[in-house]
C-alpha cells in the first residue's frame, strides 16, 4: 500500500530489465510500474506502462498478455475512455480465452459491468467468483471501486453492499485467508 515507495523499485526493476535486455522481465517491469501509478491514479503513466507490457507479452504470446490487457481496458475505462475500453474488452475475452484465464475473463466482465454496460447483476458475479477463488485482495480493491463508483452516482444503495464486500475481503485478508492473487 506504499505506492509511492513501490513505484521506486519498481522503476529500478524495470532500469535493470532493460539493461538485461530480456523481453519477458521488461514486460512484466512494465506492467508493475502500471500497477503502482494505477493505484496513485497517475492513469496516463499507468497506461503507457501497460500499453508496453501488453504489447511485449503479445508479441511472446505469453500468458501475462491477458493480465494486461485487462489492466489497460481498465484503465482507459477509469479515463472515460469507452470506445476504446469496449475494444480491448472484446479482444481481452479472446486473449482470456486463448490461454483459458478464467480470472482475467472474470475482470473484463468487471469493466463491462461496471463501465461498458452499467450492469449490477454481472458485477455481482464477478465478486462471486472472487469469493468463491478466495481472490480477497481483488475483491477488496474492486469493491472499493465500484462502490466509490456507485457513490458517486448517487447509489449510495447498492455502494453500501459493495463496501460491505470490500469489508468482508479485508476481514479474510487479516484472518490469513488465501490471498491467491496472481495480478
Amino acid at each position: 500500500m506504499c505506492y509511492e515507495d513501490a513505484l521506486e523499485t519498481a522503476e529500478k526493476a524495470l532500469n535493470d530489465a532493460i539493461k538485461i535486455g530480456e523481453q519477458h522481465l521488461i514486460g512484466s517491469a512494465h506492467f508493475n510500474v502500471g500497477l503502482c501509478y494505477n493505484n496513485l491514479e497517475e492513469l496516463d503513466n499507468a497506461e503507457k506502462h501497460f500499453q508496453i507490457a501488453y504489447e511485449i507479452h503479445k508479441d511472446r504470446k505469453h500468458i501475462y498478455e491477458s493480465k494486461a490487457i485487462f489492466n489497460l481496458a481498465y484503465v482507459k475505462a477509469k479515463k472515460n475512455d469507452l470506445k476504446a475500453a469496449l475494444e480491448l474488452y472484446q479482444e481481452g475475452q479472446k486473449v482470456a480465452s486463448r490461454h483459458n484465464n478464467q480470472e482475467v475473463a472474470e475482470k473484463l466482465k468487471l469493466v463491462k459491468g461496471l463501465y461498458l454496460s452499467f450492469d449490477l447483476q454481472t458485477l455481482r458475479e464477478v465478486f462471486k467468483f472472487f469469493k468463491e477463488k478466495n481472490l480477497y485482495g481483488d475483491m477488496e480493491e474492486y469493491a472499493v471501486a465500484v462502490a466509490d463508483f456507485l457513490t458517486n452516482k448517487e447509489d449510495r444503495h447498492d455502494a453500501v453492499d459493495f463496501y460491505q464486500m470490500a469489508i468482508e475481503a479485508r476481514k479474510q485478508i487479516q484472518r490469513g485467508k488465501h490471498l491467491n492473487e496472481k495480478m
